[in-house]
């Protein structure tokens, strides 16, 4: 578990992943939406009656600059889990369970994303120091066509069902396209794989296996779009050869394991867009 500056970039560099502790109002803020946020998932999910007046109560369809749209509030991308989801700037546009559950949506939201800055600052301060990239930079030099009216970071909270067999797979093996994120939950699920040993092991547990999770902490991992930001150059393209690139902070690969009984996890990405 990493706190300082230089061992969160040592650790983050080495394996792509690290645990958190967090600071003692963040804690106390995502442990009071795990608890409504669970019984809002209950409510809403137990059969599947409940889940598509849910989903026509509480889904939003926000427009985007490229074109698309993007799905906010209550959504079941699958038989295996329920997503809330959220994006600064867009409370307006959405209908919300409660005025409690958005209130601590927003709160989190917004602490959790100074928070994940932060982290993603210092580790590149640390490990690239001469290169001058921070958070503020990149999204200054994206490109206004790209952006949205709304915030690019997605607060998601999502609720897996766990109906299935212990340890079959919740989300197989994949990278995220973002920057970095940040996982909080209070139950095991999400796993690592750890480049070191080729293996893959259970997020924030405790160092000696056991699947508790410790209290107060959270996983931060980085995504595909660090990987490139940090990459030490490109090669250029030679008579239809690959381009190859070399990369100083591998982007994590993770998946999520089914467990015993409903988990909750709340998770924030950093993106450029």
């Amino acid at each position: 578990m990493q706190s300082s500056g230089a061992d969160l970039a040592r650790v983050l560099s080495e394996q792509s992943f690290v645990t958190v502790k967090l600071p003692t109002d963040l804690q106390e803020m995502l442990a009071s939406l795990d608890l409504e946020a669970q019984a809002f998932f209950r409510t809403n999910t137990a059969t599947a009656q409940d889940i598509e007046r849910s989903t026509t109560a509480w889904r939003t369809l926000v427009p985007r600059a490229n074109g698309g749209t993007s799905l906010l509030g209550f959504n079941a991308p699958s038989n295996l889990k329920a997503l809330f989801r959220y994006h600064r700037g867009c409370s307006n546009m959405m209908t919300w369970p409660s005025s409690s559950f958005q209130a601590k949506v927003e709160a989190c939201e917004c602490r959790l994303a100074g928070y994940l800055i932060e982290c993603f600052d210092t580790v590149c301060a640390e490990l690239f120091p001469g290169r001058a990239i921070s958070y503020e930079r990149l999204m200054s030099s994206t490109s206004e066509c790209q952006k949205d009216s709304f915030d690019p970071n997605p607060l998601d909270l999502f609720y897996y069902y766990n109906t299935g067999n212990s340890g079959a797979f919740n989300c197989d093996p994949h990278v995220d396209r973002g920057l970095m994120h940040i996982v909080y939950s209070s139950s095991p699920g999400l796993e690592v794989f750890d480049p070191r040993t080729g293996e893959w092991q259970q997020a924030g547990g405790n160092d000696a296996g056991d699947d508790r999770r410790i209290p107060g902490t959270a996983v931060v991992f980085c995504n595909d779009a660090f990987a490139t930001i940090t990459s030490e150059g490109f090669k250029p393209r030679d008579q239809g050869k690959a381009e190859v690139r070399t990369t100083e902070v591998p982007a994590c690969v993770h998946r999520v394991v089914q467990g015993n009984g409903p988990r909750l996890s709340i998770s924030m990405e950093l993106r450029l867009s």
